[in-house]
């Protein structure tokens, strides 16, 4: 999309133990979504409707969630179908029209394996963050714990689609 340098590409990966996380997260909710239900059946008058709304405005449960005509809450079996259909689906946004779509999806890779390396040493050696309050980079030491990552990767796997 677009022309130039503000080029946008996008790149929609697939990841199949991602989607076997996924599902079993969401089959986790839902069994707790289903026992908040049964607990809401049994409240009556004010904490009824306190426990409703709660549970109708939840960041997570809201959005499985649907009423009847009484007003009732419900499970929405359209709403879980669709976020099934997303398991271990990501979009991914470049600019880098050169790259191709497997360098793409490395790339994300190794910046997950930097995020999590940055959280592994914070919690074991007690590091701050490379990101600072304001969200700027801290350039070399991200770059720096990449090319550790990059270099130790390619020494472990000769062929580098296996990363991907």
């Amino acid at each position: 999309m677009g022309d130039g340098e503000a080029r946008v590409r996008y790149v929609l990966a697939f990841n199949p133990e991602e989607a076997k996380r996924d599902e079993a997260r969401r089959e986790a909710m839902l069994r707790e979504l289903r026992m908040e239900l049964e607990r809401l059946k049994e409240l009556q008058g004010e904490a009824h409707t306190k426990a409703h709304c709660r549970l109708a405005s939840h960041p997570t449960f809201k959005r499985y969630l649907k009423q009847d005509r009484w007003g009732n809450l419900r499970i929405d079996p359209e709403a879980v179908r669709q976020a099934a259909h997303l398991d271990g689906k990501y979009l991914i946004r470049t600019s880098d029209d050169t790259l191709s779509t497997e360098d793409v999806a490395l790339g994300y890779k190794q910046l997950l394996m930097v995020e999590s390396a940055v959280s592994d040493a914070e919690d074991d050696v007690g590091l701050t963050s490379c990101v600072s309050p304001e969200g700027r980079a801290d350039s070399f030491a991200c770059a720096a714990l990449l090319a550790g990552l990059v270099v130790g990767a390619h020494r472990r796997t000769p062929n580098r689609t296996n990363m991907v």
